[in-house]
């Protein structure tokens, strides 16, 4: 099993509007914990204050399969 952490910095930037992006963050300093086990793949988002933003694993499926994306997203709380 191999683990990255990944900090990000201080630059903030407006709110991504494109159709793929499931969260997006402003005005937010998140960190990623991103795991990697055999075939799957976990990646997690938290806030500066440890506070979970986002999470999905990736499952590799066999030859000619399309991997699998197993959502799991806490409640969105948007800046008003």
């Amino acid at each position: 099993m191999a683990q990255t952490n990944t900090q990000g910095g201080s630059k903030f930037r407006g709110q991504v509007k494109d159709t793929w992006a499931v969260r997006t963050a402003e005005d937010t300093q998140l960190f990623q914990i991103i795991t990697v086990d055999g075939d799957e793949l976990r990646y997690v988002a938290r806030t500066a204050t440890n506070r979970l933003y986002d999470q999905f694993t990736l499952h590799k499926q066999g030859p000619g399969q399309a991997n699998r994306l197993v959502e799991a997203l806490p409640p969105e709380r948007r800046r008003r």
